[in-house]
């Protein structure tokens, strides 16, 4: 049991990782795109830039404490947890970007492109993170359900 639990911390750890550092990557290519684009200098495109990946990061804790318990719990809505956490992350982050946007007034080309591109990266790493673990959250619970080996053949009866 403790070696379950410890695994599943790791699935989250590496959930928060990969969408941390997929929030830098995406802001970065934003970055450098203002600058190539002639939008912003590049001391012009940290404020912008800046302000986006604050609004990306400021709510993976939200798909964090809602995907956590699903883990944990192996549920069976696993797949629809994870739609729904990223749906209502999504929101809440532009709403974010918008109250920082107004509040801030950074340079909008690059705000926005940036909001966007670490949006789009965040959510390819939290798909691709849970394409990874629905196998081994739903389909643990599935051989149970079925009686089966987690190598696909049936358990022997005695």
């Amino acid at each position: 049991m403790a070696a379950s639990r410890t695994s599943e911390q790791v699935s989250i750890t590496s959930l928060l990782m990969c969408m941390v550092a997929s929030a830098l990557f995406g802001g970065l290519l934003a970055g450098m795109l203002g600058i190539a684009a002639g939008w912003v200098e590049v001391s012009g495109a940290v404020l912008p830039v800046g302000l986006a990946i604050l609004s990306g990061l400021s709510t993976i804790g939200l798909t964090l404490g809602l995907v956590g318990p699903a883990v944990r719990a192996r549920s069976r809505n696993f797949g629809l947890v994870l739609i729904m956490s990223g749906m209502f992350r999504g929101l809440v982050s532009i709403l974010a970007a918008l109250g920082l946007f107004m509040a801030l007034s950074p340079e909008g080309k690059t705000f926005w492109t940036a909001f966007l591109m670490v949006g789009a990266m965040v959510l390819i790493a939290e798909t691709a993170w849970g394409m990874r673990v629905a196998g081994r959250v739903c389909g643990r619970l599935q051989n149970e359900i079925d009686g089966r080996k987690p190598d696909g053949l049936g358990v022997a009866s005695s």
